[in-house]
């Protein structure tokens, strides 16, 4: 799934306060425009407002110099078709600051359209509202304080029933992606006092997957980091380049193993509850391998004994 789809769901849902905040007028009729082969993929959202105005909306996440000239394409292939001048509105959804142009200043030719960076656009009002498609959305908007938005947001999914939680911390997850905040929102899910199975949405299960490979990665590093000075030390002893090597790769493993620990000593208690002392005597004491392999078997465990099976 990606962000496009997720935005045009979360968009379509009744009553979005960020969509009326952009139309001016609520929606009437979403419109299912068939154009051209060649150009069909490529627009977004069309309505039709209560207020009789024909809305179109395009959803941008990166700065797209042809931008202008794709916006006059579809102008005029809308009003042929429904004989009514559409509002046209563009809305950045980047990472990136906004830097595309708004319009044409040809020789022959003016043409303008709207277009908002939706981090002018304040959170609060979104935070507040009671659909939690307003709320997903509120993570892309101007956050006052992203750690404890991003909590109210998980505090709003876990009031769902329990069937529509994981699919709403998928979406999330993947909106958060054009914000790097996907660790932010794993960490703070995992405070939660409500269990949301992870593990059951596909999206979330390669997120922490791919998280947990990055978190490797980054002990390694550190351990590399710890190896050359613990490295440097010995070899005031022991000799520079011996010392050096064999302070690398021990750090490198300390790291690695320290990383591996604490992530599945996080999601084990995430999915079973608290460890009992046996069971954290036996993280602590494995090797890196087996942390590794316990983590991986985590994905379909039904039980903590079964998590951490010898073999």
């Amino acid at each position: 799934m990606h962000f496009d789809t997720v935005l045009k769901a979360l968009f379509q849902a009744p009553h979005s306060r960020l969509l009326e905040k952009l139309t001016g007028a609520p929606v009437r009729e979403w419109i299912n425009v068939e154009l051209p082969k060649t150009k069909l993929s490529r627009l977004d959202l069309v309505a039709w407002l209560e207020d009789n105005r024909l809305y179109h909306l395009e959803l941008q996440s990166g700065n797209d110099s042809s931008m202008p000239w794709r916006m006059l394409e579809y102008y005029p292939l809308l009003f042929k078709r429904y004989q009514v001048a559409p509002v046209q509105h563009v809305l950045y959804v980047g990472r990136r600051p906004l830097s595309m142009a708004n319009e044409i200043a040809h020789q022959n030719l003016i043409y303008r359209y709207q277009m908002t960076d939706i981090r002018e656009l304040d959170a609060e009002v979104l935070l507040e509202s009671p659909a939690v498609e307003d709320n997903l959305l509120a993570i892309l908007c101007r956050l006052r304080d992203t750690r404890e938005d991003v909590r109210r947001i998980l505090s709003r999914i876990t009031r769902l029933p329990v069937e529509e939680r994981s699919e709403a911390l998928g979406k999330l997850l993947i909106l958060s992606g054009l914000r790097k905040l996907e660790s932010v929102i794993l960490e703070e899910e995992a405070e939660m006092p409500v269990t949301i199975n992870l593990m059951e949405n596909d999206v979330i299960r390669d997120l922490v997957l791919k998280k947990r490979q990055e978190g490797r990665q980054e002990g390694r590093q550190e351990g590399r980091q710890e190896g050359r000075q613990e490295g440097l030390q010995e070899g005031l002893q022991e000799g520079r380049q011996e010392g050096h090597q064999q302070g690398h790769e021990e750090g490198e493993k300390v790291g690695a193993k320290r990383e591996a620990l604490t992530l599945l000593s996080r999601q084990l208690e995430r999915r079973f509850g608290p460890l009992p002392e046996q069971a954290v005597a036996r993280l602590q004491a494995a090797d890196l391998a087996t942390l590794e392999n316990w983590g991986l078997r985590l994905l379909d465990a039904a039980s903590l004994e079964e998590a951490l099976r010898s073999a």
